[in-house]
């Protein structure tokens, strides 16, 4: 089953690759839900964004297994608000005011370490020198998915690799 915790996760990992490490000026850009997690671009019309097959939409496989089977369009957005206002207080997601309390820049940085991951290298299939590489494993209920991110530092290839794994 999926809870809170789990979706916590997955938010801020989408917050991380989103917004992560970048400065925002807020008197011109104030970003929105769907900004922060990617199902809205951030240079783009804020209420221009389609919900179907994001973490927004009701039918996404996270909200199958949803520990209370309540789910709604509307709840889907309330519920990833919440995660991200508990990852806000708990220092997971930092907002930091570049120039002090009166300054419109903040940086945001996501300061997680996912569970089930691994740093590890592999040799680049491209120029065949040493490259970063980091395993997950991550919970789609009732499945897994395995998934392998790669970034050569020589050549610059990267790739992300996916694999849903089932139970037998």
């Amino acid at each position: 089953m999926n809870t809170m915790k789990d979706l916590k996760t997955l938010i801020a990992k989408q917050i991380d690759r989103t917004i992560g490490g970048h400065m925002f000026d807020l008197t011109s850009e104030n970003l929105t839900v769907t900004q922060m997690i990617g199902v809205a671009e951030i240079d783009g019309e804020k209420e221009a964004y389609q919900t179907s097959g994001t973490i927004l939409d009701p039918a996404h496989n996270f909200w199958e297994n949803w520990y209370d089977g309540k789910v709604t369009q509307f709840n889907t957005f309330e519920l990833i608000e919440a995660a991200i206002y508990l990852l806000v207080q708990e220092e997971t997601v930092l907002i930091t005011d570049v120039y002090g309390e009166d300054s419109d820049l903040v940086y945001v940085e996501v300061d997680y370490t996912p569970e089930n991951h691994v740093n590890t290298s592999v040799r680049c299939d491209a120029c065949g020198q040493s490259a970063g590489a980091s395993v997950e494993f991550l919970p789609t209920s009732p499945n897994y998915t395995l998934q392998i991110n790669i970034a050569c530092e020589h050549c610059g290839d990267s790739g992300v690799y996916t694999s849903v794994l089932v139970k037998q």
